[in-house]
C-alpha cells in the first residue's frame, strides 16, 4: 500500500500508476543473451484500487470499551464519519498484471534504459501490438533518439483500443549503435489475453407498427459496472423511439437526459442481466426500406472501478421479415391488449376471411411443441366450420401468459379439416408481459 492519500479531495481518476505484469500474465522471450548496453522495461498503465478492510466492533461494556471505535474514527483505513463502509484512505497499486477486456483501452509505458558507460547513438525502439487471430496489420509505434548517455532512458506511451478478443502479443524491438562498434538490436515479446466484458443478445420482431428490438445485456466480469449508456444507431432507413425513456418531460440525472427505467439500478453486478427495448419505423414505405436488410447496431459505453471506460459497438444487427400469408384464408388481429401481467388471462381478437372459392372447414390449435411464454387457457382448439366463399367471420381465443417481456404469440396454427394441410400463424403481433401487481391472492375472508 502506499502512504495516506487524499483520495476525497484529489480526482484519482486522472491519475495512473505502474505495475509491472506478473509472470502468469506475461510471458517474455529473447531471441539472443548477449549483453547489450541498453535495457528495456515495459509496465502496463493502471489505475489504483481503494484498499479495504475489515471492521472491527465491540459491545460498550467489553473488555476493549470504547477503544476500536476511536481506532477507527482515527485510523487513514476509514473514511471520516463513514466507519460503516469497508473502505479507507489508502491506495493500492496493483501487484499482477491484472485483466485486460475487449473495448477498453491498453496503455503500456515502455522505458530503453543506458546501464552502460558509453553513450550509444541512434537509437530506434518499434512497438508492434499484434493480434494473433487477426490478419489485419498490426498496430506500430516508432520513437528515436539520436544518443543515450549512461543513466538516460528513451520513454513512451503506447495506448491502444482493443477490439478483438483472444491472445494479444506487444513486440518491442531496440536498435542502437555502440561508439566504435556495429549496429545491433535485441527483441521482447510480452503475450496478454483480452477476455469478453458483456455477453449482447439480441431479438427483433417485425409487425405492421414496426421493428422492435429487444437486447439483453449480461455483465459475465467479476466486477461491478456502470452502465453509461445502451444507444442504438439506426440504419438510414428507419427512425428510432428509445422505449426505455420513462418520459422526454421528465428530468433525469443531469438536466439534459431525460429519466430511464434504469436511473434507480445504475450498477450492473457480475451476472445480472438487463433488457433494453427499441421500436423503429420506416421513413417512407419506398423500395428502399422495403428492402433494407439491417436495422442498426448497438453502442454501449460503460465504466469500472476507479472510472476506467469501455465501449464496445455491435456489428449491424439483420432485419427480421414479416412472414406473409399468401393463401387464400387470412387470418388479421383486431382487438389484443397493450399490456398484460404475468399469470393472468386475456383474450385475442381476430377475424377470418375466405378469399377462395370453396366451403373450408378450419380449427384453430395450438402446438404444444413449439409454445413459449403464450399459451391457449381453456381448450387446445377453436373450429370454425362452414366458411362459405367471400366471408368474413370473427372469433377470439383465450390466452394466458406465463413469461414476463415481450412474448410472441408462437404455436397457434390453422388446420384445413378437408384437406388436413396445416399452417403456421407467424404474422401474429407480440404482447407485453409485465410483472404482476399481487403476487398473492388475497385471503379468503372466515366464515
Amino acid at each position: 500500500s502506499c502512504p495516506r492519500f487524499p483520495w476525497l479531495e484529489t480526482n484519482v481518476f486522472f491519475f495512473f500508476f505502474l505495475s509491472f505484469p506478473s509472470v502468469s500474465g506475461t510471458r517474455l522471450l529473447m531471441e539472443k543473451k548477449d549483453s547489450h548496453a541498453l535495457t528495456l522495461k515495459v509496465m502496463r498503465l493502471t489505475k489504483p484500487r481503494i484498499v479495504s478492510s475489515f471492521l472491527a466492533k465491540c459491545e460498550p461494556n467489553d473488555f476493549p470499551g470504547e477503544a476500536l471505535q476511536l481506532e477507527n474514527n482515527t485510523t487513514s483505513r476509514r473514511l471520516a464519519d463513514s466507519e460503516q463502509f469497508q473502505l479507507g484512505e489508502m491506495l493500492q497499486l496493483p501487484s499482477t498484471f491484472g485483466s485486460i477486456f475487449l473495448g477498453e483501452t491498453f496503455s503500456s509505458y515502455v522505458s530503453v534504459h543506458n546501464d552502460s558507460q558509453e553513450t550509444v547513438k541512434s537509437v530506434l525502439v518499434k512497438n508492434e501490438l499484434k493480434v494473433t487471430s487477426s490478419t489485419a496489420a498490426p498496430k506500430e509505434q516508432t520513437v528515436t533518439a539520436e544518443s543515450l548517455a549512461p543513466d538516460q532512458s528513451l520513454d513512451t506511451v503506447l495506448q491502444h483500443e482493443v477490439k478483438d478478443l483472444g491472445d494479444h502479443v506487444l513486440v518491442c524491438t531496440v536498435h542502437y549503435e555502440p561508439l566504435g562498434g556495429e549496429r545491433m538490436f535485441f527483441r521482447k515479446y510480452f503475450k496478454f489475453q483480452v477476455n469478453k466484458p458483456l455477453d449482447v443478445k439480441t431479438k427483433s420482431y417485425e409487425t405492421e407498427a414496426g421493428v422492435f428490438l429487444e437486447a439483453q445485456i449480461q455483465n459475465i466480469m467479476s466486477m461491478p459496472m456502470f452502465l453509461q449508456s445502451v444507444a442504438l444507431q439506426p440504419a438510414p432507413a428507419f427512425e428510432l423511439t428509445d422505449l426505455n425513456v420513462l418520459s422526454a418531460a421528465a428530468p433525469g440525472p443531469s438536466s439534459e437526459e431525460a429519466a430511464t427505467v434504469f436511473d434507480s439500478l445504475p450498477y450492473l453486478n457480475p451476472t445480472e442481466v438487463r433488457q433494453y427495448l427499441f421500436k423503429l419505423t420506416v421513413k417512407d414505405n419506398g423500395p428502399a426500406s422495403k428492402s433494407a436488410t439491417t436495422i442498426g447496431k448497438l453502442d454501449i459505453m460503460w465504466r469500472t472501478n476507479l472510472g476506467e471506460v469501455g465501449r464496445l459497438q455491435t456489428s449491424q444487427l439483420p432485419r427480421k421479415p414479416m412472414a406473409v400469408d399468401h393463401s387464400d384464408l387470412q387470418i388479421k388481429v383486431t382487438g389484443l391488449p397493450g399490456r398484460v401481467e404475468c399469470g393472468s388471462a386475456f383474450r385475442l381478437h381476430c377475424t377470418l376471411a375466405n378469399m377462395g372459392k370453396r366451403i373450408v372447414n378450419v380449427r384453430i390449435k395450438e402446438n404444444p411443441e413449439q409454445v413459449d411464454g403464450v399459451l391457449l387457457h381453456d381448450s387446445m382448439w377453436e373450429d370454425l366450420l362452414a366458411v362459405q366463399p367471400l366471408e368474413t367471420r370473427n372469433f377470439s381465443l383465450q390466452l394466458f401468459a406465463v413469461k414476463q417481456g415481450l412474448q410472441p404469440l408462437l404455436g397457434l396454427c390453422m388446420l384445413d379439416l378437408d384437406t388436413k394441410q396445416a399452417t403456421d400463424l407467424t404474422s401474429l403481433p407480440d404482447v407485453f408481459v409485465s410483472f404482476p401487481t399481487c403476487l398473492y391472492p388475497p385471503a379468503a375472508a372466515a366464515a
